[in-house]
């Protein structure tokens, strides 16, 4: 929204450094990801054990990462001066490929134990499989009901609408997230009759109105 225009082979690590330029610097960046993900682009200009950047280039490479190795590479990481300059703290977690339904809810599980009851979420849906999207949509009207969090945003680096320019846009995605909301909250209208289903809704937007 700002206008702002940045370089980086990972999204994530570009948005970081837009909220934390916008003063909305993250606590604790969460990542997940899966056996051959890239993540040796994670912050890959601030790693400074060239022994375990190497390490996980080839598991990544061999779609052979697993959870000990992020464990020491997030700790790592989060030891770094320039990384704590966008987030305090960076856990990295593994998660499935999210083929069949009982991998979808394991990654919905994982996010979940990732967050705790009023936690403030930006989620990134940039780099992943197609489908990866329909799942953020869903992961944040699940942690919203289940976890009691709020979600701030979602965001999509459009790399398919990259233009001449070779510039990618940002697309914002939580207007679907207030839109299921809605249809939620109209559900159960349609049981109850309750009009105060939708006051919070209103709230959001107008607080005078949701008093009236």
């Amino acid at each position: 929204e700002s206008g702002s225009i940045r370089t980086s082979a990972y999204f994530g690590l570009a948005l970081l450094q837009e909220l934390a330029a916008c003063g909305d610097r993250v606590d604790t960046l969460v990542v997940l990801g899966t056996a051959s993900s890239i993540w040796e682009a994670l912050l890959d200009k601030e790693m400074r054990d060239d022994d375990l950047w190497c390490e996980l280039a080839e598991r990544c490479d061999a779609g052979a990462v697993d959870q000990p190795l992020l464990d020491r590479v997030a700790a790592h990481l989060t030891g770094q001066p320039a990384a704590q300059k966008m987030s305090r703290r960076i856990t990295l977690h593994l998660i499935p490929f999210g083929r069949t339904e009982t991998e979808q809810i394991e990654i919905l599980s994982i996010m979940a134990r990732a967050v705790a009851p009023g936690d403030r979420l930006t989620l990134d849906e940039s780099h992943g499989f197609r489908h990866l999207p329909m799942m953020g949509l869903l992961s944040g009207m699940f942690l919203q009901t289940v976890r009691k969090v709020r979600v701030e945003a979602i965001y999509y680096g459009a790399l398919d609408m990259t233009g001449k320019d070779r510039i990618t846009p940002v697309v914002r995605l939580d207007g679907m997230l207030r839109l299921g909301e809605w249809l939620l909250a109209l559900a159960g209208f349609s049981t109850a009759g309750d009009y105060g289903v939708f006051a919070p809704l209103i709230e959001k937007q107008d607080a005078t109105a949701a008093e009236l």
